[in-house]
């Protein structure tokens, strides 16, 4: 499945919220192009990047089919959950779910991308 996504630029489209949510509240909605290489999986999930997920990461990931899935761990408070995506035919989407604890909800975020074209050389 790794196989199947090639590294380029994407139109990504991420919706993240909270799994068990009041009704009315909508998911935040975030739309980026961004670079993206398949052997760095995280890229695909920004959440992982946040503050309040510091020391969470996706581990051993396996292939099934055209997809990828992967645990989540996060050291420090034990939170555990599990991450997927799969790619082909220029296109590639993916969900990440992370369960809750005493302190955190449990949360979700979902991406979908289009495959627009190689990546833009950096002149550094």
């Amino acid at each position: 499945a790794a196989d199947a996504m090639q590294p380029g630029l994407y139109e990504l489209t991420w919706q993240t919220g909270a799994t068990q949510r009041e009704r009315g509240l909508s998911d935040a909605l975030r739309q980026e192009r961004r670079c993206i290489d398949p052997r760095d999986p995280a890229v695909l999930f920004p959440i992982l990047s946040d503050t309040e997920l510091q020391g969470c990461r996706l581990e051993r990931g396996a292939v099934s089919g055209r997809a990828v899935h992967y645990l989540v761990s996060c050291d420090g408070d034990g939170r555990h959950g599990s991450a997927r995506w799969e790619a082909g035919d220029g296109a590639l989407s993916g969900e990440l779910e992370l369960g809750a604890d005493r302190r955190h909800a449990a949360i979700r975020q979902r991406v979908r991308g289009t495959r627009l074209g190689d990546c833009p050389d950096r002149q550094d």
